[in-house]
């Protein structure tokens, strides 16, 4: 496969050293504590998307034509993406300072993507896990492509788009504990009802061009993110397991920053605002580390679809190829 060698690097790989979270240098670890420190900027954010999905309803409305049934399908998946972004901070507890809020916000961000907060806390929990330091190493992290080619990987992504709702409430129910087994559930029937409701109520053009349509784009964009945040990463170490894609400042606001996603997994309390400063701390580690930071979804999915288009090598990870250190012979290490 041409360029094969600039893209897949072995792990580990002998120019590369191993570091774990605790063997970040102290002072770093210090000031990424005091960005821990949660606040309330989330309230304007959580407001803004909610007026933007109201954008899109109100427009879908009056829609007489595909132009303005397009416009209010991008201001709802716009609004989706934010209200599922929100949901994941809730869940870490770090959207508001109150606990609260925390969980009342998060609920109502959760309502338009089908997700209850105490389900994705479960889950996502047990994500948290898998992608830390005592993860189980694997060679492939997508798990569903059970054929190391793109086009299983399409399958998979097209499956697991929608394991929201089919397969995260029978997860989150059987992993949790009894109190938020309960809570789920409750969640859950407050979802039916509402959902219920809507199409009782809610004209059928509407509700396809300003929710289920875009919130069928919005769970494939979701794995489209998750294959460039997890896919081809080498589980076992935080700083392997897990992918930042720095992208643009718009991209960046709209998703809440959680393109820093390596960061995440390294401080998961620390707010969404606060993230690309956590990234400035680390860049010299992950330089020592080899971990996978991308400059922009453009160049990873260049990457990306090359190194998968033959097949996908056994414990490889993809890093970037402007990243990548150079020995002596003039060439980067690599798989071969």
């Amino acid at each position: 496969m041409k360029n094969a060698p600039d893209i897949y690097f072995c792990d580990p790989a002998p120019h590369f050293v191993e570091l774990k979270v605790v063997d970040i240098a102290a002072e770093t670890r210090r000031q990424a504590r005091r960005l821990s420190a949660p606040d309330n900027h989330h309230g304007v954010v959580v407001a803004a998307f909610a007026g933007l999905w109201g954008l899109g309803v109100t427009i879908a409305w009056h829609a007489d034509g595909a132009l303005l049934g397009a416009l209010a399908c991008a201001c709802s998946i716009l609004a989706l993406i934010g209200f599922s972004v929100c949901l994941h901070e809730a869940s870490h507890r770090i959207l508001f300072r109150s606990r609260a809020l925390n969980e009342s916000v998060g609920l109502l961000c959760g309502l338009p993507v089908l997700i209850p907060l105490s389900a994705f806390r479960t889950n996502h929990r047990f994500h948290h896990l898998r992608r830390g330091d005592h993860g189980k190493p694997t060679d492939e992290t997508l798990d569903f492509a059970l054929l190391r080619t793109l086009p299983a990987y399409g399958l998979a992504l097209l499956v697991k788009s929608f394991g929201f709702a089919t397969v995260l409430p029978i997860i989150a129910i059987r992993k949790a504990d009894t109190r938020t087994r309960s809570r789920t559930l409750a969640e859950y029937a407050l979802l039916a009802g509402l959902v219920y409701l809507a199409a009782r109520h809610v004209p059928r053009p509407i509700l396809w061009s300003a929710w289920l349509l875009p919130l069928i784009l919005t769970a494939l964009f979701s794995q489209l993110r998750a294959v460039a945040e997890h896919g081809l990463t080498a589980k076992g170490n935080t700083f392997t397991a897990s992918r930042t894609v720095v992208s643009n400042p718009v991209l960046r606001r709209l998703m809440c920053n959680i393109n820093y996603h390596l960061e995440h997994h390294l401080f998961p309390h620390v707010p969404w605002h606060r993230l690309p400063a956590v990234h400035a701390l680390l860049v010299d580690d992950y330089r020592r580390v080899g971990a996978s930071v991308y400059g922009s979804y453009r160049e990873f999915y260049a990457d990306f679809i090359r190194a998968t288009w033959r097949g996908i090598r056994p414990q490889t990870r993809l890093i970037a190829l402007r990243r990548a250190p150079v020995l002596e012979q003039g060439r980067s290490h690599a798989w071969r």
